[in-house]
């Protein structure tokens, strides 16, 4: 059972009042011997079922399910009765674990009794496994648990796939048989290791034909990435280990644990990611990078860079989604203050110059690049870009591919732009001295050029240019714009609630002004159907440098990163912390949040 602090129903009862901090300590005692929360919140006498039930069915709207007067032959299904049987069956040590009951099913909708109507990795995965649509009704958790005791005895084996389970049900069962129920991703195998091949790699033989697992393999990896995509994920990591082997999804930004198939899978999982992308399937000593497509309609398709690293263990795998027809931000939908937006419009309203964006890997640098390029794609404008990879299409624009084995990079890329008339010039990243070198000489020479760099704010870009090898004064008379940003998770708008515990000396502590702690309303994340552990989409916080006279004539005095950014902030300079709290003091997120992603 996760901690007792996380669960969705705990966070809810406690800003309710319906439970207190004693009951906490006592559900983290013997939250252990109950599969369910609620099952541990009505056996200790914590609440009564009615009480939960009331509960629930407020803040969750669901119905209650009168579990006593169930039937299966007075329920309709799809199929009868029989199609009933075959959920049980084939979902059995699914049901068990998760404590949820097929009750209803009409067409693709299946309704699923349930005490914890706020799981929905729960409803997900039952989702994801059926193809039918979830529902939760609320149901008392002892009488439910009962229940499915009543229709799958616990020594009673799974006719689709031989599991036998003996005395009670361990949610930690290690066995590599399936994938465990309380994941999103659900795969079941009935495994014999029968032979070892050349490279000591156990062959997994199944009751099924070899053909026939290639083809399960096929739909599952299909299936991951389906899933990744309508959960908004940006990046997905299989990742092998000694005793395991673990899906992640990387959603707004957290790494979000997604399954644990068969840990001796893994080589035919990353083989089948390996071949989408065309790469060398017998190649595991070395990393590799590939790209793979996949169609989800006739008009629909998203693409994936790839990426494999050999470990100790076996092959990691990481994919990357690279939505090229996903919608383009315009740059007053970025998340930038009223203040910072102007002035990262007027630097692109410049006929030369340049503006760079900074941030460590995931930050949304690509992004605000591309809402400006949006910004300047008119028809009396050449603007090329160099990238690598070209993460989104923009008609109108002269998009090209970083390609190594051509020789094409970025330095030769910007060199070959210059010679076609350009207006604006866009370079994925400046990454050693040459294209550092030729950015400036373009800015000077009526251009006006973009590009990002990896440092962590504005004033430490100056440094790393200038450790680069460019000199001081060539810096001070190029640079537009110097941006900074990261990204913070968004609070859910349908649970979020007001945060009363934090002091007002910890607030003052925090970072807000002294004036307006008094009146602060701050808001927590709570968690519900609709978002992600409270939070549902990110935005973006920046800091914006723009030189002055007299940050022009530091920088080419050699002054330092700290020298630089207290006359920036002198100069008027909202930092990223103070761009934080600002989102903070507007209900856009939490200040757990912005502590978690500024450092204080």
């Amino acid at each position: 059972m996760p901690n007792v602090m996380e669960n969705i129903l705990i966070k809810q009862m406690l800003s309710h009042g319906i439970i207190n901090e004693v009951d906490i300590e006592l559900l983290d005692k013997q939250s252990n011997n109950y599969l369910t929360i609620p099952l541990a919140l009505v056996s200790e006498d914590i609440v009564t079922s009615e009480q939960l039930a009331n509960f629930c069915c407020t803040v969750f709207d669901v119905s209650i399910f009168n579990i006593i007067a169930f039937n299966i032959t007075a329920f309709e299904f799809t199929g009868g009765q029989c199609q009933h049987q075959m959920l049980l069956d084939e979902y059995s040590n699914f049901i068990r674990d998760n404590q949820v009951l097929p009750v209803m099913q009409k067409g693709e909708l299946v309704t699923l009794a349930t005490a914890e109507p706020y799981n929905y990795a729960v409803q997900t995965s039952f989702e994801f496994n059926t193809g039918l649509h979830v529902e939760f009704v609320f149901c008392e958790p002892i009488l439910l648990q009962q229940t499915i005791l009543q229709l799958l005895p616990l020594n009673q084996p799974n006719s689709k796939h031989g599991y036998s389970n003996q005395g009670s049900v361990d949610k930690n069962d290690s066995s590599p048989s399936h994938l465990k129920s309380s994941d999103n991703l659900d795969l079941e195998l009935e495994q014999t290791p029968e032979s070892v091949n050349s490279s000591a790699e156990l062959v997994i033989t199944t009751s099924a034909s070899f053909d026939q697992q290639d083809d399960l393999i096929i739909s599952y990896v299909d299936k991951i990435l389906k899933l990744a995509i309508e959960q908004d994920a940006s990046d997905l990591h299989f990742e092998p280990y000694e005793n395991n082997y673990r899906i992640r999804f990387r959603v707004d930004g957290v790494l979000i644990n997604k399954g644990s198939p068969p840990d001796n899978l893994h080589s035919r999982l990353a083989a089948r990611v390996k071949v989408m992308a065309d790469m060398d399937i017998a190649e595991k000593r070395k990393p590799q990078d590939g790209r793979l497509k996949l169609d989800l309609d006739h008009n629909k398709h998203v693409e994936f860079r790839v990426s494999t690293l050999p470990t100790i263990w076996g092959e990691k795998v990481v994919l990357r989604i690279l939505d090229t027809n996903g919608y383009m931000a315009d740059v007053t939908q970025l998340g930038f203050e009223q203040i910072q937006q102007q002035s990262y419009i007027k630097a692109l309203s410049q006929p030369q110059g340049l503006i760079l964006v900074t941030g460590p890997t995931g930050s949304g640098k690509t992004l605000t690049l591309y809402s400006g390029l949006n910004f300047l794609n008119t028809e009396d404008k050449n603007i090329s870009t160099i990238e690598d990879p070209v993460e989104y299409h923009l008609q109108g624009i002269n998009q090209v591919q970083v390609n190594h084995k051509a020789q094409l990079d970025f330095a030769s890329s910007l060199r070959a732009f210059l010679r076609q008339d350009p207006d604006v010039v866009m370079v994925g990243e400046i990454r050693d001295l040459e294209t550092a070198q030729i950015a400036i000489k373009a800015s000077h020479t009526g251009h006006l050029v973009l590009s990002t760099i990896h440092t962590n704010s504005a004033a430490e870009t100056l440094n790393r240019l200038n450790n680069m090898g460019l000199p001081s004064y060539n810096l001070a008379s190029a640079i537009s714009l110097i941006i900074a940003q990261r990204l913070v998770r968004c609070l859910c708008e349908h649970c979020k609630q007001p945060e009363i515990n934090i002091p007002k000396s910890e607030l003052i502590k925090q970072g807000f002004e002294t004036e307006v702690v008094s009146s602060l309303k701050l808001y927590k994340p709570i968690g519900c159907r609709r978002c992600n552990q409270g939070y549902k989409g990110r935005t973006s916080i920046f800091e914006l440098l723009k030189p002055n006279e007299q940050i022009r004539q530091i920088i080419m005095q050699g002054a330092n990163a700290l020298d630089i950014q207290k006359a920036a902030v002198t100069a008027g300079m909202m930092s990223l912390r103070q761009a934080g709290l600002s989102k903070v003091l507007q209900g856009v997120t939490s200040l757990e949040e912005v502590n978690r992603v500024v450092i204080h």
